[in-house]
């Protein structure tokens, strides 16, 4: 069996979701999109200085092939399992 590298990078792996949240049921009963747009905004978050400020990357996620409503469905699926909470309205 040929091994093959990975197409990233250690330094690309910057959104690690927590032991504890990964084991949380809630996080479990995720759909793929759901998972997906979390950790994609966690990898927005690189030095921890934006307090807590994660914003929905859309213009990247309509690029990647996404529809607006895959990502409304996956933030509101986000929003009522409590894993995110929305503090306020974006721009």
């Amino acid at each position: 069996m040929v091994m093959t590298k990975p197409a990233y990078t250690k330094k690309e792996l910057n959104a690690l979701i927590p032991r504890q949240v990964q084991r949380d049921p809630r996080f479990r009963r995720l759909s793929e999109a759901a998972v997906v747009l979390l950790m994609t905004m966690a990898a927005d978050q690189r030095s921890g200085t934006a307090n807590g400020h994660l914003p929905v990357p859309t213009d990247r996620l309509l690029l990647c092939g996404w529809t607006q409503y895959q990502i409304d469905e996956a933030r509101d699926e986000l929003l009522a399992s409590g894993l995110l909470i929305q503090t306020r309205m974006g721009d």
